[in-house]
């Protein structure tokens, strides 16, 4: 571990305030895009719940405004970290250097594989049925590509690992700040898997790997590429078993 954290140019207004307004945002979205769904439906005479709930439970629908509002997040991350350019972003958040980016990701994909083992001895799906919608349809898929493989991985790393990592280790020293990071890291996915509480431990104990990563080796990079790996490696699994093993 890289002993005591260097205190960042920001505090806990901005390490909490920020995951914050990024689900905000995301709820924002997701209010007014199934309203605009409802009011096209309506305009062509075709509001049925049961369509307008199909609609917005597909990959297209999710997997864009993901994206969209992963943008805004890393627009406000970026305003916040550099303090509109008074400071270099990527020195001051932690994404230089590129040691140990290869074996993150392969421990990743190492922990995802053995994390699969887990849930099929606990007979449990692998692809949890509240995400296999996600991932039919070509324009679908691509947009969960996007959105799992590239905007959360880097949205959130630069949230949790970026930002409030170094506010908590500072506080409460780098295995307190660990274990908060990702408790919290772990809880707001109820968002993702609601109230799944074997979900929700699975993405804890990713979180645990990802911040350990951010404070063995004092980057994000790392753990950047070991969410990249271990989302990538979850989405090329839910797409061959939702619509090729199926």
């Amino acid at each position: 571990m890289n002993g005591r954290q260097e205190h960042p140019p920001w505090g806990w207004l901005a390490a909490i305030g920020l995951p914050v307004a990024h689900f905000v945002i995301q709820i924002a979205l997701t209010v007014g895009g199934a309203g605009l769904l409802l009011l096209a439906l309506w305009a062509t005479a075709r509001l049925d719940p049961s369509s307008a709930a199909a609609l917005a439970n597909n990959g297209v629908f999710v997997g864009g405004l993901g994206a969209v509002g992963g943008l805004g997040t890393l627009a406000l991350i970026y305003a916040v970290v550099t303090r509109l350019r008074k400071r270099p972003f990527r020195a001051t958040i932690g994404l230089t250097g590129r040691d140990y980016v290869r074996r993150a990701a392969l421990g990743a994909i190492l922990l995802g594989g053995l994390m699969d083992l887990v849930t099929l001895a606990l007979r449990k799906p692998i692809v949890p049925d509240v995400l296999q919608p996600l991932f039919t349809g070509t324009a679908g898929v691509a947009a969960m590509i996007v959105f799992t493989v590239i905007v959360t991985p880097l949205v959130e790393e630069l949230l949790f690992r970026g930002v409030l990592f170094p506010v908590a280790a500072c506080s409460l020293g780098t295995t307190g700040g660990i274990w908060l990071v990702s408790v919290l890291f772990g809880f707001v996915h109820v968002a993702t898997y609601g109230l799944d509480m074997y979900l929700i431990a699975q993405t804890l104990v990713a979180g645990l790997y990802f911040t350990w990563l951010r404070a063995r080796t004092g980057s994000l990079m790392p753990s950047v590429a070991a969410h990249a790996a271990l989302n990538l490696y979850a989405t090329v699994e839910a797409i061959v078993l939702v619509n090729v093993i199926r």
